[in-house]
């Protein structure tokens, strides 16, 4: 019985992940950047703040490596290839423990101590939950590890920090290919350094040489909409939860969320026991984009019967009403079938016939 549930619960994550293929078939940017390239605006600034934080991981907690992660990696490439300024809501920075349970529940703990004498306000620690089809009914609520957000007054982010218990912890970590892309800062380097290593080599020699990871063309996919399901493990466990998270990465990447997709999240059971006030966060941040895709976002969540827009702290809000509004009086119209069409930044646009 066991194994017959364990085969049911792998085989629907793979039949959702069969759901997803690429949204468009805009033309993949060429990426190189000019060999004489400044850093953008932000970038040591943010680097000095990492570097503030690797050394006390490194100096205290023997940690060698922190991982720039997800839309802060997308940011971070956005700002170096020129496609907008450096922001971010949140610096997410993964770093692996090589330990297990209360070992590196105690240990991020004494992590956050740390950091906090650098004049951060630390948030209590929390669960890293990441879904795992393979362990079957264990696999639901299977911890990754532990993390905490940390904030300082002058600061523009929040720092978001996770400690996982091993590589293959870490590996779990994103459903979609724009959400899996590392980019590595290891003991002696900056992330000024990093950007170094950037300049006059084509993005692909990058991903080859371990400079970023990027092993499912995340980064590509992101410029050009081609989200791809890499990982079904969070949607299968929690599907509430990642149905506003999915809307917004598709938004944002410019891509369609195909009807198929829709209705097969709709259909899926929630495994693991609900978080409305997580539901609730990303159903806001749907919101909060600008009007237009606020407008599509509302739309798509109805669709998908999203509880939290059951919630009056979302349907009471001005922000809410101002978007229903909008989406009343929009005229139906069929979403693009390509991603972003993105004129190329004039630096990037002068690499690539440098390079020629």
């Amino acid at each position: 019985m066991h194994l017959r549930c364990h085969t049911t619960m792998l085989g629907a994550a793979l039949l959702l992940a069969s759901l997803f293929g690429p949204a468009s078939h805009a033309a993949p940017p060429r990426l190189v950047l000019a060999h004489d390239a400044s850093p953008p605006p932000g970038l040591a600034r943010l680097s000095d703040q990492i570097a503030d934080i690797q050394r006390t991981m490194h100096s205290r907690f023997g940690i060698d490596t922190v991982y720039i992660v997800g839309g802060s990696a997308r940011s971070v490439l956005d700002a170096t290839y020129g496609f907008q300024r450096l922001k971010m809501r949140d610096l997410d920075l993964f770093a692996v423990s090589n330990t297990r349970g209360r070992a590196t529940r105690t240990l991020t703990g004494r992590l956050a101590r740390q950091l906090a004498g650098l004049g951060y306000h630390k948030h209590p620690l929390e669960n890293r939950l990441r879904g795992d089809p393979t362990r079957g009914k264990r696999g639901i609520n299977n911890n990754a590890g532990y993390g905490f957000f940390l904030d300082r007054p002058g600061d523009e982010t929040v720092v978001d920090i996770s400690l996982l218990h091993s590589p293959a912890a870490l590996q779990l970590n994103g459903p979609l290919n724009i959400d899996r892309i590392k980019i590595p800062i290891r003991a002696g380097q900056s992330l000024i350094d990093v950007w170094k290593q950037m300049r006059g080599k084509p993005y692909h020699h990058l991903v080859q040489s371990g400079v970023v990871q990027d092993q499912d063309k995340g980064y590509i996919g992101w410029r050009t909409g081609r989200l791809k399901l890499v990982n079904p493990g969070d949607i299968w466990a929690d599907v509430e939860r990642m149905k506003p998270r999915l809307v917004k990465s598709f938004l944002k990447a410019g891509a369609r969320m195909p009807r198929a997709l829709v209705r097969q999240l709709r259909a899926m059971p929630q495994q693991r026991a609900r978080d409305p006030e997580l539901e609730l966060r990303y159903t806001q941040r749907v919101l909060e984009l600008p009007l237009e895709q606020a407008a599509q976002g509302l739309t798509l969540l109805r669709k998908l019967r999203a509880p939290a827009l059951n919630d009056p702290r979302v349907t009471q809000s001005a922000r809410y009403r101002q978007v229903a509004a909008h989406t009343a009086r929009a005229v139906p119209r069929r979403w693009p079938d390509v991603g972003k069409t993105h004129k190329v930044p004039q630096q990037t646009a002068a690499a690539i016939s440098a390079a020629r």
